[in-house]
């Protein structure tokens, strides 16, 4: 894909206040246990406010084709194979059919409470649909959540980006008098498998010929570098299947090849990929934060509230009532657990960057919005789900 990278020069000195913003943030969080990405946005927003040419403005699409598929990625590499086949229908069923249920109360909801037209309604319901797998795996790690729920909320997040990115390409082409439900949800349908069997085919042949063309961990990065842009260009082209095979190509390298390395093979590659995704998603946040309108957002806070209660109940009654249909068999999963990954459907990096995408002008209502319901996602589920998810699972 081609795209226009940045909006002006990008001098040394925009990239030495970028780090500097990054160093800092990352080791207050660290040291007051918070959520870095909270206070990366936050330095975003600030940036902007203070010295509005202190950091490179970067174009919208460079965020969703360029710095979005390593971060899908590297979080697939550490999902289990086994864990997606046993609680395959929990993540599938959470990213396909919820998303989709989701939008659609979320669109029912804009329409009628937000004022916004059909076309403007359906794209915000998709766009706050998926969830954040780096925030959320980066917070589900530290608090020591049980494996298989931790693994359930992994997948989920991963797939539903992949859902939800394919839905919002669909929809954002067509005008308010051509949405076709069924034809569009065909697209959709066509363009995921699509992802599913290129994802597949990369990372088996790339993790068949990783260990015989060469054993130098550098280079055996610089192969799933490739074959993750492989993946995500020939799905993109097929389909809109693309973030689906940055995920479906993390998980059959990290299971067929990285698993299968040896230990300090292992370490090093995980380790390289470790920077990589903290200084793409650091980058990110902290560049996404700095397009804000200030102004625009707070005129447009109280909407962007009354959205992110609704954001959270759509998600509970999504949840629960999926949960219904998706606990038989002795695979099942309790009440609480359910309540979990309710509130764990934290908003964040790409519901920014599908917004981002939008043409700016007749889009701007929308686009304040949703950076209002992110930022409160950000805040009061980022800054609670560390201690309140403990407590919700001692007690289940």
């Amino acid at each position: 894909m081609m795209f226009h990278l940045i909006e002006y020069t990008l001098s040394s000195i925009m990239l030495w206040r970028t780090l500097l913003i990054i160093l800092v943030i990352a080791s207050l969080a660290r040291h007051f246990n918070i959520p870095y990405e909270v206070g990366l946005v936050a330095a975003g927003f600030i940036a902007t406010f203070i010295a509005p040419e202190s950091l490179p403005m970067v174009a919208p699409n460079v965020f969703l084709d360029l710095l979005l598929p390593p971060m899908i990625f590297h979080t697939a590499l550490h999902l289990n194979v086994r864990s997606v086949l046993e609680n395959g229908k929990f993540m599938y069923g959470y990213a396909l059919i919820g998303t989709i249920s989701s939008a659609i109360l979320m669109a029912i909801i804009g329409r009628s409470l937000l004022g916004l037209d059909l076309r403007s309604a359906i794209l915000l319901g998709v766009i706050i649909s998926p969830t954040d797998p780096v925030a959320v795996v980066s917070i589900m790690s530290r608090i020591g959540t049980p494996e298989k729920l931790r693994e359930i909320i992994e997948g989920e997040a991963l797939f539903n980006d992949g859902a939800a990115i394919a839905i919002f390409t669909v929809i954002s082409r067509t005008s308010s008098n051509n949405i076709n439900l069924l034809s569009d949800l065909y697209e959709v349908v066509i363009s995921l498998a699509i992802g599913h069997i290129v994802g597949f085919l990369v990372g088996y042949f790339t993790s068949k010929v990783a260990k015989r063309i060469t054993k130098d961990v550098l280079v055996q990065t610089v192969l799933s570098f490739f074959a993750l842009y492989t993946s995500y260009e020939l799905a993109s082209i097929i389909g809109e299947g693309g973030i689906i095979g940055s995920a479906v190509v993390g998980l059959i390298i990290g299971n067929m090849h990285l698993n299968r390395a040896t230990y300090e093979a292992y370490e090093t590659i995980d380790s390289n990929w470790e920077f990589i995704d903290f200084l793409i998603t650091s980058f990110s946040f902290v560049l996404i934060g700095s397009l804000v309108n200030i102004q625009n957002l707070y005129s447009s806070i109280f909407i962007a509230l009354i959205a992110f209660v609704a954001v959270l109940a759509t998600r509970t009654i999504t949840i629960f009532g999926l949960t219904k249909l998706l606990n038989f068999g002795e695979n099942r999963i309790s009440n609480r657990w359910q309540a979990v990954i309710s509130f764990a459907g934290l908003r964040g990096v790409v519901s920014l960057m599908l917004a981002l995408t939008l043409s700016l002008t007749p889009a701007s209502k929308l686009i304040d919005i949703v950076f209002g319901i992110v930022l409160f996602s950000l805040v009061f589920q980022g800054l609670t789900m560390g201690w309140l998810i403990p407590k919700m699972l001692k007690r289940s």
